[in-house]
Parts: structure tokens; C-alpha cells; sequence
């Protein structure tokens, strides 16, 4: 319930997007990611030589998305833990102590 009031309340709200990452492993992603590609090849519809790092990026969870900028790790960990591996290449990650 709280997910989904958040999300009525920044409904409007255009100039930042939070991805919450809940139930969620990157490698499950990027097996998804692979698996629509290897069917489009299987399908007709792509060559191998289709396949790029764009197409691949359009193919994960958050292909619509914009880059991640900030990644925030919660609970004290020092890890990313499987989550948004190929997103967080180029964002900032600040790992602090609180457990959401």
C-alpha cells in the first residue's frame, strides 16, 4: 500500500525517476535481455549481426528508462548484490547503513 501511494502522490513529477528494485537480480535480467534476442533471431525478425550493446539495453527491465545517475544501496552492505549490473556502469553508488 505504501508503494502505491508513493506513487499517486509523484504522479506529476517529470524531472526524476526512482526504479525500486524488489524481488530482482540482475542475471535473471540479462538471461531475459538474451533470450528475447536469441528469439527474434529464431523468429526471423533479427540477424546475429542486429545484436548491439543498444538493442541488448532495450531488451532489459528498464529499457524505456533513463540511465541510472545514483545507485543506492541500503542496510550497511558494501555490494551491489546483483542489482542493475549492466545499468550501474557509469553511476555514482553510495552505500549507507539504514535498512529501508
Amino acid at each position: 500500500q505504501t508503494l502505491a501511494e508513493l506513487e499517486l502522490e509523484t504522479a506529476q513529477n517529470s524531472e526524476f525517476c526512482l526504479n525500486l528494485c524488489l524481488g530482482y537480480t540482475a542475471r535473471d535480467e540479462m538471461t531475459h535481455a538474451v533470450r528475447c534476442m536469441s528469439e527474434g533471431v529464431a523468429a526471423g525478425k533479427l540477424r546475429v549481426t542486429d545484436i548491439t550493446e543498444a538493442l541488448f539495453e532495450e531488451c532489459l527491465y528498464t529499457g524505456e528508462l533513463p540511465p541510472v545517475d545514483l545507485l543506492v544501496r541500503t542496510s550497511g552492505v558494501v555490494r551491489l548484490s546483483d542489482y542493475m549490473m549492466w545499468q550501474a556502469n557509469f553511476a555514482a553508488l553510495q552505500f549507507v547503513k539504514v535498512f529501508w
